[in-house]
């Protein structure tokens, strides 16, 4: 349970260095924010609305910022190990992928994001429908554990490619609720 008065800078210390450190050294790790709507999960593991989209745009420059949450401070994080990594000769590869799983079909964020910006450019709108089916996306249950195949896996080389990962990640899908005008509708 995290206290009301702790910020993002002390739950990050709090919680994170011990699973940063499994994940570096090649353990899967989940964190999972749980609770009632409202209660402040997408801001504990993104940080503020509108956040990802500013980062995306490059308003907020290239390292940790007070604002961000678990997520975003973590790849961060990440991209900095892995390239210390390289320069002490030790082989690393990082990737990312942005799925958003929904009722509806699961997405490819980044290729959404990609579309989005493609269209923008091109007719001004930079809106459309989103389908599964074009984004390739699909829940392989042969596997075990079962997994998804088809999305795009972003490397992580750099701050900028970062920036594309919360560009992806900043077109969620979100609605208004009685408790919370910028809820997830999906998982």
């Amino acid at each position: 349970v995290i206290a009301p008065e702790m910020d993002q800078q002390a739950l990050y210390d709090e919680f994170m260095p011990v699973n940063m450190q499994a994940f570096v050294d090649g353990v899967n790790v989940n964190v999972i924010a749980y609770g009632q709507t409202g209660s402040g999960k997408t801001h504990t593991v993104f940080g503020p609305p509108g956040i990802l989209a500013r980062a995306a745009a490059g308003e907020l420059g290239d390292g940790v910022v007070q604002d961000y949450g678990l997520f975003p401070r973590g790849v961060l994080g990440a991209v900095d190990t892995v390239g210390k990594h390289r320069q002490e000769s030790i082989a690393a590869v990082l990737t990312a992928s942005a799925v958003e799983l929904s009722i509806m079909g699961n997405e490819d964020m980044l290729a959404r994001s990609e579309t989005a910006v493609r269209r923008a450019a091109n007719d001004g709108a930079g809106t459309s429908q989103w389908s599964s089916a074009a984004l390739g996306v699909a829940l392989d249950k042969a596997s075990d554990p079962p997994r998804l195949c088809g999305m795009t896996e972003l490397p992580l080389d750099s701050p900028a490619d970062v920036r594309l990962l919360c560009g992806a990640l900043a077109t969620r899908n979100t609605a208004g609720t009685l408790m919370n005008n910028t809820s997830s509708r999906s998982h």
